[in-house]
């Protein structure tokens, strides 16, 4: 493969006034600088297109495309049009990679179609927890193997866990092949675009698919990007993601178990719709109660999250506050693609804390959970269960 080959950067920017400096700084440091940069700016009322061509001044790799609110679909779809490079990368205006991104991603890229890397991602805490691809790194090029990938792109196996990640940032793309695929996207999605993207280009992966374990991009907590930002229309976006998907997926002839895991990823983001409508924390009826008088100066570990531990944890976060509070679980990497809340069980107990409370509701179970936590460090005067107080029984 001829490694100076010329990589396209695709930024989206919009009102991203506190971050863009920082992240275009990151991507114009590349160890590999045959890059050019595409900022497509959707009508920014802050600052950030000011800042954008302060630094276009000064470095000529930078290149200024503008549209009026249009959406992250149709910035991307404007950038990759107006993209001269070989291959695509894609960079969120708040995020940061290290300097080795393209460098490590183009030279794994004579292989396939597509690079997929892991992530760095900040959680709401600051915390950064690694996120890797689920399907085992290596080279995917043969047909059985193809298949795989598509099979297990959404959740691999029988594990919600993502078979690739679903994010466009991360990977390296071939410009042909993302030129043909940002076509079929509706642009009206706003949301989960980046899922529907990479399942259409891994369907027409045809060359090889490669998973790599390297981490250069950081991709940093922002409450007020889409992802975090309440969403009165989020079923209507989430039927046309639903919808779109389903149907490029029977055109291409993909397995059932595609569909099946298809419609498993809908279903879990049904369960988390309440969130971005703004009613599940204020309007849903708890039905498991916090057994315990908790101090308001005490710091919390919610071990467990399920239906109690979901109920446990509203009412905690009314009574001490969210920042008092860390919830963690077992399988926390598979519930937290539904509930960003809980995290992993070595950062939960990083951080000092007063008691440990154990949210499950059959007692058969508890002695195991005390064990296992014992076994990690903690003081069993600090483990807490009791049988939660149920409303029916109030």
């Amino acid at each position: 493969m001829n490694k100076n080959e010329l990589v396209s950067i695709i930024i989206p920017v919009y009102n991203a006034e506190k971050y863009i400096f920082n992240c275009l700084e990151s991507v114009l440091n590349q160890t590999y600088n045959n890059i050019e940069v595409i900022i497509i700016d959707d009508q920014s009322m802050d600052k950030s297109l000011e800042i954008c061509k302060e630094l276009q001044k000064k470095d000529s790799r930078i290149k200024i495309y503008m549209q009026s609110h249009s959406g992250v679909v149709a910035a991307r779809k404007k950038g990759i049009i107006n993209s001269s490079g070989e291959y695509i990368c894609f960079v969120d205006a708040d995020d940061f990679v290290k300097n080795r991104l393209i460098e490590n991603l183009i030279n794994e890229m004579g292989k396939c179609d597509i690079v997929c890397a892991g992530v760095l991602k900040e959680d709401k805490y600051g915390n950064t927890i690694p996120k890797t691809n689920a399907i085992l790194k290596g080279v995917y090029n043969d047909e059985k193997q193809l298949k795989y990938i598509v099979d297990n792109m959404i959740y691999v196996d029988n594990v919600e866990k993502d078979g690739v990640l679903p994010y466009m940032v991360a990977k390296m793309y071939k410009s042909d092949i993302a030129k043909n695929v940002v076509n079929i996207l509706p642009e009206d999605i706003y949301r989960y675009e980046d899922h529907l993207f990479n399942w259409i280009y891994l369907l027409n992966s045809k060359e090889g698919v490669c998973i790599i374990e390297d981490k250069q991009y950081i991709y940093k907590y922002n409450k007020k990007s889409v992802m975090n930002t309440s969403d009165d229309y989020y079923m209507m976006n989430l039927n046309k993601v639903y919808i779109a998907a389903r149907n490029y997926f029977e055109m291409k002839n993909a397995s059932k178990l595609v569909i099946t895991k298809l419609q498993k990823f809908i279903s879990n983001r049904l369960y988390i719709a309440p969130k971005y409508m703004e009613f599940s924390w204020q309007n849903s009826i708890i039905q498991f109660y916090v057994p315990f008088q908790i101090n308001k100066n005490e710091e919390i570990i919610l071990y467990g999250a399920g239906a109690v531990g979901v109920d446990y944890y509203r009412q905690l976060c009314a009574e001490i506050g969210e920042k008092h509070i860390k919830w963690t679980d077992k399988k926390w990497y598979e519930i937290n693609n539904r509930i960003e809340e809980v995290i992993s069980v070595d950062i939960a107990f990083e951080s000092n804390y007063d008691k440990v409370l154990i949210a499950v509701k059959e007692e058969t179970i508890v002695k195991q959970i005390k064990q296992e936590l014992i076994e990690f460090g903690v003081e069993e005067n600090k483990i807490l269960w009791k049988t939660p107080i149920i409303l029916k029984n109030l």
